[in-house]
């Protein structure tokens, strides 16, 4: 099926769907979906790429969960909050090619069976 038309409108009062047995494409200038409620897409892998800036915003809470996540920088990664926790049932470790620095303003409380520095 092909349509070439200057505008397109699709309006269902309560539900649409859309299905192809191979592939479906959508190429424009500008893409817009919008949702009122709530938006799922469930696929197998999955890439998204920009060529420029790329953001995510709520003004709620955000979750990344996964088996395994990976996060990678050509130049800097900046994490930014009020607060900051790091758990982990098992070993943390933190390598710097230079040099490391931290800065506290209130003090340092370090709980451990043992530390060694070298």
């Amino acid at each position: 099926m092909t349509l070439s038309t200057e505008a397109v409108d699709v309006s269902a009062g309560s539900t649409l769907s859309m299905f192809s047995s191979e592939s479906a494409s959508i190429e424009s200038g500008v893409v817009s979906v919008s949702s009122s409620d709530s938006l799922d897409v469930q696929t197998g892998d999955f890439d998204l790429v920009s060529s420029g800036a790329f953001g995510i915003h709520s003004t709620e809470d955000a979750s990344v969960s996964a088996l395994g996540l990976s996060m990678t920088a050509l130049e800097s990664i900046r994490i930014g909050a009020s607060s900051v926790s790091l758990d982990s049932g098992s070993d943390v470790t933190a390598a710097a090619g230079g040099k490391m620095s931290a800065k506290v303003v209130d003090g340092v409380e370090i709980v451990s069976d043992g530390a060694s520095l070298s």
